[in-house]
């Protein structure tokens, strides 16, 4: 539910700032600023003990009266599972950004950089 709230919040900005015409900023930052907002809420959210707060927590797989050694198997369970794949970067998310990037390239302003281009 938070990550469909993000992904919706994130879409409403970036319309926003394409209809108020805002060019110190790019869609792609507002999302990852929006990112960085709710992983510190996140943090912040975090109890003294080192899990979760509840209400961050799907509680509704678990009874109120279950015993906090299986709540903590589930929430490793939960952060071994979110981790972060470098391999679906690379493989699955990367190429069509590259393509995209390169696409919507002029040509003009490619062959006015292609000595920093090819330095690199």
């Amino acid at each position: 539910l938070i990550l469909l709230f993000l992904l919706f919040l994130t879409m409403l900005v970036a319309w926003m700032f394409k209809v108020r015409r805002y060019r110190f900023l790019h869609e792609t930052g507002v999302s990852m600023l929006l990112g960085i907002l709710a992983g510190g809420i996140l943090q912040a959210v975090e109890t003294s003990e080192g899990t979760l707060h509840p209400a961050v927590c799907n509680r509704t797989a678990f009874d109120e009266a279950a015993d906090t050694s299986s709540h903590k198997e589930f929430l490793q369970d939960v952060e071994s599972q979110a981790v972060f794949d470098p391999e679906l970067f690379f493989f699955v998310l990367l190429p069509p950004i590259i393509f995209n990037a390169g696409y919507q390239l002029k040509r003009k302003h490619f062959f006015r950089n292609i000595g920093s281009i090819l330095s690199f």
